[in-house]
C-alpha cells in the first residue's frame, strides 16, 4: 500500500503524538510533587481521567469523521480531500 500522505501531514502528526506525551509526563511529574495529591486514590483518579479522557477524544474524533463524512464536500478549502 503507498503512502498517500505527505511529508507535511507526517510531521504533524509526529508533533502532535510528540507534543502529547509531553505534556502527559509533565502532568504526572506536577502530580507527584503536590503534597495533597499522593495515595492510592490518586492514582486510581488519575487512571480513570485518562481512560475518560481517551474515550472522549475518541467519541468527538468519531463525531467529526461522521460529520465530515456525512455533509462534508470535496472542495471544500481546508478540510476537502
Amino acid at each position: 500500500m503507498a503512502n498517500t500522505y505527505s511529508l507535511r501531514h507526517r510531521l504533524f502528526e509526529i508533533s502532535a503524538v510528540a507534543l502529547y506525551l509531553a505534556l502527559l509526563i509533565w502532568w504526572f511529574i506536577r502530580a507527584n510533587w503536590a503534597e495533597h495529591l499522593t495515595g492510592p486514590t490518586t492514582y486510581a483518579l488519575a487512571a480513570f481521567t485518562i481512560f475518560a479522557g481517551l474515550m472522549v477524544a475518541d467519541f468527538v474524533s468519531g463525531l467529526v469523521h461522521w460529520l465530515a463524512d456525512s455533509f462534508g464536500r470535496k472542495d471544500w478549502p481546508f478540510l476537502g480531500e
